[in-house]
């Protein structure tokens, strides 16, 4: 039986307690696996890390019952999480940092706890897709722990806004891969249908 190598893990494991202090750390455009581009401005300029977020569209696909759809509720939450560590970072002081990236992993855990019920149901050659995009948003929470801690570090120096937008450029990544796990779910939904109605 195929199991994810994050089951035994939460997502907010590796979070740091106020005391933590994270060895010399790489540049903060470099801490995630998006392009690194140079920032700059206060820390209010770092809203604009929320351009191309919003909660996830019903995709065009037939026969799609959102009514009781916990995987579309779940990204949803997570996306949403996202937007208020998006909005929040440049207005709370950096140790507030730990309880916004907490929330997300906690909505992402719901996520990923749904997706669990969700590949049982599956025929097998359908599985290994949704838990490969399943996989990847365990690597993405761990990717803005890490940033995290860096901009709590650095938050008192001149490197301040850089590691910010480290941490929300990581955040970004894991919307973004939230929205692509669902849209991966629906389409699994619909190839199990259309081949439980040719057999």
């Amino acid at each position: 039986q195929e199991t994810r190598v994050q089951n035994n893990r939460s997502p907010t494991d590796g979070l740091p307690t106020q005391k933590e202090n994270p060895q010399i750390p790489p540049h903060p455009n470099v801490v995630t696996r998006v392009p690194s581009h140079t920032s700059s401005g206060s820390r209010s300029s770092s809203t604009s890390e929320s351009d191309g977020l919003s909660s996830p569209r019903q995709p065009e696909l037939p026969d799609l019952d959102r009514s009781n759809d916990n995987i579309y509720n779940s990204t949803t939450s997570v996306v949403r999480s996202v937007m208020v560590l998006t909005k929040e970072a440049s207005n709370v002081k950096a140790e507030e940092y730990t309880n916004l990236v907490k929330d997300v992993g906690v909505k992402l855990r719901a996520l990923l706890g749904a997706v669990d019920e969700f590949i049982p149901t599956l025929p097998a050659p359908f599985v290994h897709e949704v838990q490969m995009a399943q996989n990847v948003l365990s690597t993405d929470m761990a990717s803005i722990i890490a940033a995290m801690k860096l901009a709590i570090q650095y938050s008192t120096t001149t490197m301040d806004v850089e590691y910010r937008k480290g941490m929300l450029k990581a955040a970004h990544v894991l919307a973004m891969d939230s929205k692509n796990l669902l849209d991966i779910v629906d389409k699994t939904r619909v190839k199990v249908k259309l081949q439980s109605g040719l057999s």
